[in-house]
């Protein structure tokens, strides 16, 4: 079984992804880092180099290409992976999807420490893009979990939603 988190930039998927890993002892793959490596370049800067429309079709293959075949992955998705329903459509065939969600203000705190470029903004502003995104989060997870608290309490609260699952699919 694979686990794929999904949410806004600094909703916390990295971080909380590379402790579930710990816990389930899963290999860990961070997608953002998996496009830095290809380009070089800080996630910001390979968006600014591509476009989005380019970036988007990028992270959507990177995404694909690098879990093909994995089990026993948690996956750290790019917050803007929801736009393309390709590699959401195989993410959701290949694990199961957990949404971090994130309240509006913590982002633009975070947002306000650690700038960077988000798919979606040159046309619109963070709150309008944060209600957008938070439609295609919600459509593709299979599970919600509030970030909003200490990171440790969100990777018990996907260990108990991996849990129930496990024990819902033995029926």
């Amino acid at each position: 079984m694979n686990i794929t988190l999904i949410g806004m930039p600094w909703s916390g998927k990295s971080y909380v992804g590379k402790e579930l890993a710990g816990r389930l002892k899963y290999d860990f793959i961070e997608t953002d880092a998996v496009l830095e490596g290809e380009y070089g370049l800080p996630i910001r800067e390979v968006l600014e180099k591509l476009g989005e429309s380019v970036f988007l079709k990028k992270q959507e293959e990177y995404v694909i290409s690098s879990t093909k075949n994995k089990d026993n992955t948690v996956i750290s998705t790019g917050g803007s992976i929801i736009y393309t329903d390709r590699a959401m459509q195989y993410l959701k065939e290949i694990s199961l999807i957990v949404y971090l969600d994130m309240p509006l203000e913590v982002i633009e705190k975070r947002m306000a420490d650690l700038p960077r470029n988000i798919v979606g903004s040159k046309d619109k502003n963070l709150e309008r893009l944060y209600k957008e995104r938070i439609l295609l989060y919600k459509k593709w997870a299979s599970a919600t979990v509030n970030a909003n608290q200490n990171s440790k309490i969100v990777v018990e609260n996907i260990l108990k939603i991996i849990e129930n699952r496990k024990k819902f699919n033995k029926l």
